[in-house]
Protein backbone atom coordinates (compact mmCIF):
# COMPACT_ATOMS: atom_id res chain seq x y z
CA UNK A 1 0.00 0.00 0.00
CA UNK A 2 2.91 2.80 0.78
CA UNK A 3 4.35 1.78 -2.56
CA UNK A 4 1.17 2.34 -4.51
CA UNK A 5 1.26 5.74 -2.48
CA UNK A 6 4.74 6.66 -3.02
CA UNK A 7 3.87 5.73 -6.53
CA UNK A 8 1.23 8.05 -7.09
CA UNK A 9 2.62 11.08 -5.39
CA UNK A 10 5.60 10.62 -8.01
CA UNK A 11 3.68 10.10 -10.95
CA UNK A 12 1.61 13.52 -9.98
CA UNK A 13 5.05 14.91 -9.08
CA UNK A 14 5.79 14.24 -13.17
CA UNK A 15 2.85 15.28 -14.42
CA UNK A 16 3.28 18.39 -12.57
CA UNK A 17 6.99 19.14 -13.83
CA UNK A 18 5.93 18.42 -17.44
CA UNK A 19 2.75 20.70 -17.25
CA UNK A 20 5.42 23.86 -16.53
CA UNK A 21 8.46 22.18 -19.21
CA UNK A 22 7.77 24.44 -21.56
CA UNK A 23 7.13 28.10 -19.66
CA UNK A 24 8.83 31.07 -20.22
CA UNK A 25 9.39 34.16 -18.16
CA UNK A 26 7.13 36.58 -19.41
CA UNK A 27 7.25 39.27 -16.93
CA UNK A 28 9.11 40.09 -13.50
CA UNK A 29 9.59 42.42 -10.89
CA UNK A 30 11.76 42.86 -7.83
CA UNK A 31 9.18 40.36 -5.86
CA UNK A 32 6.99 39.05 -8.61
CA UNK A 33 7.02 36.83 -11.81
CA UNK A 34 5.19 35.30 -14.17
CA UNK A 35 5.67 32.44 -16.68
CA UNK A 36 3.45 30.77 -19.40
CA UNK A 37 3.96 29.26 -22.77
CA UNK A 38 4.18 31.13 -25.72
CA UNK A 39 2.87 30.05 -28.93
CA UNK A 40 3.18 32.30 -32.56
CA UNK A 41 4.67 34.99 -30.21
CA UNK A 42 1.01 34.77 -27.83
CA UNK A 43 1.02 33.86 -24.25
CA UNK A 44 -0.50 30.94 -23.85
CA UNK A 45 -2.78 30.99 -20.35
CA UNK A 46 -2.86 27.33 -19.68
CA UNK A 47 -1.29 26.80 -16.87
CA UNK A 48 0.12 30.65 -16.97
CA UNK A 49 1.17 31.54 -13.46
CA UNK A 50 1.99 34.33 -11.12
CA UNK A 51 4.54 33.98 -8.19
CA UNK A 52 4.90 36.88 -5.31
CA UNK A 53 6.64 37.12 -2.84
CA UNK A 54 4.62 38.29 0.30
CA UNK A 55 5.29 39.83 3.28
CA UNK A 56 6.15 37.56 6.96
CA UNK A 57 8.17 35.09 4.90
CA UNK A 58 5.28 34.52 2.79
CA UNK A 59 5.11 33.18 -1.13
CA UNK A 60 1.81 33.31 -3.47
CA UNK A 61 1.86 30.73 -6.21
CA UNK A 62 -1.63 31.19 -8.32
CA UNK A 63 -3.04 31.83 -12.10
CA UNK A 64 -4.73 28.97 -14.24
CA UNK A 65 -3.96 26.89 -10.94
CA UNK A 66 -5.46 26.82 -7.87
CA UNK A 67 -3.90 29.26 -5.51
CA UNK A 68 -1.59 28.26 -2.74
CA UNK A 69 0.41 30.50 -0.23
CA UNK A 70 3.66 28.93 1.09
CA UNK A 71 4.45 30.30 4.29
CA UNK A 72 6.84 30.51 6.41
CA UNK A 73 10.41 31.37 5.38
CA UNK A 74 11.82 33.96 7.01
CA UNK A 75 11.16 37.73 5.65
CA UNK A 76 13.80 37.78 3.66
CA UNK A 77 15.27 40.70 2.20
CA UNK A 78 16.12 38.48 -1.18
CA UNK A 79 13.08 37.33 -2.85
CA UNK A 80 14.62 34.90 -5.14
CA UNK A 81 15.75 33.25 -1.96
CA UNK A 82 11.84 32.79 -1.19
CA UNK A 83 11.65 31.32 -4.32
CA UNK A 84 14.76 28.70 -4.02
CA UNK A 85 13.01 28.02 -0.73
CA UNK A 86 9.92 25.90 -2.38
CA UNK A 87 11.37 25.67 -5.71
CA UNK A 88 14.24 23.71 -4.70
CA UNK A 89 13.15 21.62 -2.23
CA UNK A 90 12.29 18.07 -3.06
CA UNK A 91 10.45 16.52 -0.11
CA UNK A 92 6.49 17.40 -1.22
CA UNK A 93 5.62 16.55 3.21
CA UNK A 94 7.80 19.62 4.08
CA UNK A 95 6.08 21.65 0.77
CA UNK A 96 2.42 20.60 2.21
CA UNK A 97 3.30 21.66 5.49
CA UNK A 98 4.30 24.84 4.24
CA UNK A 99 1.32 25.27 2.00
CA UNK A 100 -1.04 23.75 5.13
CA UNK A 101 0.70 27.29 7.56
CA UNK A 102 -0.36 29.57 3.97
CA UNK A 103 -3.68 28.13 3.54
CA UNK A 104 -4.63 28.15 7.23
CA UNK A 105 -6.83 24.83 6.02
CA UNK A 106 -5.85 22.23 8.82
CA UNK A 107 -4.89 19.66 5.56
CA UNK A 108 -8.40 20.29 4.28
CA UNK A 109 -6.81 21.50 0.29
CA UNK A 110 -3.10 20.70 1.02
CA UNK A 111 -3.82 16.84 1.23
CA UNK A 112 -5.80 14.27 -0.19
CA UNK A 113 -6.85 10.77 1.20
CA UNK A 114 -5.59 7.44 -0.24
CA UNK A 115 -7.12 5.20 1.12
CA UNK A 116 -6.01 5.39 4.96
CA UNK A 117 -3.26 7.26 3.79
CA UNK A 118 -3.31 10.93 3.29
CA UNK A 119 -0.70 12.52 0.38
CA UNK A 120 -0.08 16.30 -1.27
CA UNK A 121 -3.19 17.28 -3.30
CA UNK A 122 -2.11 18.33 -6.55
CA UNK A 123 -3.08 21.81 -5.77
CA UNK A 124 -0.15 21.68 -3.56
CA UNK A 125 2.25 19.82 -6.16
CA UNK A 126 1.01 22.35 -9.14
CA UNK A 127 1.62 25.31 -7.07
CA UNK A 128 5.43 24.22 -6.27
CA UNK A 129 6.28 22.80 -9.91
CA UNK A 130 5.41 25.84 -11.16
CA UNK A 131 8.03 27.42 -8.22
CA UNK A 132 10.11 25.28 -9.48
CA UNK A 133 10.30 25.89 -13.05
CA UNK A 134 10.99 29.31 -12.21
CA UNK A 135 13.71 28.72 -10.61
CA UNK A 136 15.21 26.48 -13.30
CA UNK A 137 14.34 29.67 -15.62
CA UNK A 138 16.76 31.99 -13.14
CA UNK A 139 19.43 29.12 -13.24
CA UNK A 140 19.18 29.09 -17.31
CA UNK A 141 19.96 33.42 -17.04
CA UNK A 142 22.75 32.57 -14.51
CA UNK A 143 24.68 30.30 -16.49
CA UNK A 144 23.91 32.13 -19.85
CA UNK A 145 23.92 35.51 -19.02
CA UNK A 146 25.97 35.45 -15.35
CA UNK A 147 23.47 37.16 -13.36
CA UNK A 148 20.26 36.55 -12.21
CA UNK A 149 16.62 38.89 -12.22
CA UNK A 150 15.35 39.83 -8.99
Amino acid sequence: MIQAHLAHVAGLKELAIQAFADHRLVDTRSDRWRIARIHDGLIVTTYATEVVVLWGGRLYVGGDIDDCVFAYYYDSPDPVAMLRWIGECNDLVYVCQKAGIGLSDNGKLTTERRGRKRVPSARIVYAWAAVRRLCELQNERIRCCGNAWS
